[in-house]
Order: structure tokens, then C-alpha cells, then sequence
């Protein structure tokens, strides 16, 4: 099944379980302290100020079509109507 999906993503995780088993999505060694460090403390850090925290924000381990790895960060389209549907809530939509 792997196979069939050649971009793939890590983000941030603080369970380390977890990390193990994205890094060895992405096939890489899950038991490398420096990566399970990477991805449970220094990608999106949450210890940072708001701001600093929303600057960071979508940071993430990519695997690309070649099955190069290496850090990117997803941001949002500088676009205030798309901004505006990402960060809506449907549940509280229905509630109006």
C-alpha cells in the first residue's frame, strides 16, 4: 500500500510512538534519537510565543516523488477568503 502513495508528510508528533512510526513511513531509521528528537520537539515547537508559534506552523519532513527527504513548511494561501474557509468551523456554522 506504501507504494502507491509516493508524497508523504510527517508533522510534529509528541507521542514518540508515533514519531517511530512516521519516520518509518517516510523510511527513514525510526529509532534515530536526533530524528525522533526533530519531530516531537523541533518541528512547529509549541514552547515559542504565539507569534513565533504561528510563523512556524506547519512545519514538516517531506518525502518527494523521488524519495528525497527533507523539511518544508505548508502554509497558508495568502488569500483572506481562502484563510477564512481554512480556519472555519463547521460545527459552529450548524450551531447558528
Amino acid at each position: 500500500m506504501r507504494g502507491l502513495i509516493p508524497r508523504r508528510y510527517l508533522f510534529r508528533h509528541t507521542d514518540v510512538h508515533l514519531a517511530r512510526r512516521g519516520l518509518e513511513f517516510l523510511g527513514l531509521d525510526p529509532n534515530d534519537a536526533d530524528l525522533l528528537t526533530e519531530v516531537t520537539t523541533r518541528l512547529s515547537p509549541i514552547n515559542l510565543s504565539d507569534a513565533e508559534q504561528a510563523e512556524r506552523a506547519g512545519e514538516c519532513l517531506h518525502r518527494d516523488l523521488m524519495g528525497r527527504i527533507g523539511g518544508m513548511q505548508v502554509r497558508i494561501p495568502d488569500d483572506p477568503e481562502a484563510a477564512a474557509n481554512i480556519h472555519s468551523d463547521p460545527e459552529a456554522a450548524l450551531a447558528v
